[in-house]
């Protein structure tokens, strides 16, 4: 995965257990009133106490104004371009809400790095002639 820039959670990507997760209610998912509890306690006699109960640590992240700018731009082009293979895919009056309603998220100072997807889509399906025509 990592060698297509990927990042997965290879134990958990069985779509059986996904499937199986998705459903179960939120109140068991945080049971003990933390993230993840559903899944400390499926795997508490497995794993040493401190590892178990050590607090959910946010991904680093790249927090360049400049960068986040860039992307910001970049996705309102990508709104205005007919050419783009993602024109008819998504719906623009929210991706522009979204875009002007930048905000800072757990490990970001903004939300620009939601968008970088859409970028990355838009890039993938023009090298690759893809399209709705």
């Amino acid at each position: 995965s990592m060698a297509v820039g990927l990042e997965v959670r290879v134990p958990f990507c069985d779509h059986r257990l996904l499937e199986y997760v998705w459903n179960v209610p939120w109140t068991m998912k945080r049971a003990d009133g933390r993230e993840k509890s559903l899944l400390r306690m499926a795997v508490a006699d497995l794993l040493p106490k401190e590892i178990l109960m050590r607090p959910k640590s946010a991904y680093p992240a790249l927090h360049d104004p400049a960068h986040d700018a860039a992307v910001i731009t970049a996705v309102r082009g990508l709104l205005t371009d007919p050419a783009s293979p993602l024109a008819g895919l998504l719906d623009h009056g929210r991706v522009a809400d979204f875009v002007d309603g930048q905000g800072p998220t757990m490990t970001h100072t903004g939300t620009a790095h939601l968008l970088t997807p859409l970028l990355e889509a838009d890039l993938w399906m023009r090298e690759h002639g893809l399209s709705l025509a």
